[in-house]
């Protein structure tokens, strides 16, 4: 079996079949070493700018909750006025400085590409 074939079924049949492994925890503990998942970039509530490259746009927008699917983090997040959406890491990025002290003087001075016209 090649290691790009392995599945984690696979990895569980070859761990607990192992004399290293003793109880059920060091299994899933070789699991997720051996699947160790990065951090994700974006906190929960954290307020960071979506990026939509092909519209030119960007838009400021509060990370609701975010999961792990297909190698990467998925993040649900919402903005102005009530609107919500998805998007995985590379369409969202941190705050700039200057854009945090925008922020402090008002969440409407950010980026609201995509927010209705007021």
């Amino acid at each position: 079996m090649k290691m790009k074939e392995l599945t984690l079924e696979g990895l569980y049949g070859i761990i607990s079949k192992s004399r290293l492994v003793e109880s059920n925890y060091d299994i899933v503990e070789c699991i997720y070493n051996f699947y160790k998942i990065k951090e994700p970039r974006f906190k929960k509530k954290e307020l960071c700018i979506r990026v939509y490259p092909n519209l030119n746009k960007e838009q400021a927008v509060k990370i609701d909750s975010y999961m792990y699917c297909n190698n990467k983090y998925l993040y649900q997040y919402s903005y102005y006025p009530c609107s919500e959406g998805f998007s995985y890491e590379e369409n969202l990025r941190k705050l700039t400085k200057r854009e945090e002290e925008l922020r402090r003087e008002s969440l409407f001075r950010l980026p609201m590409g995509m927010s209705a016209s007021l």
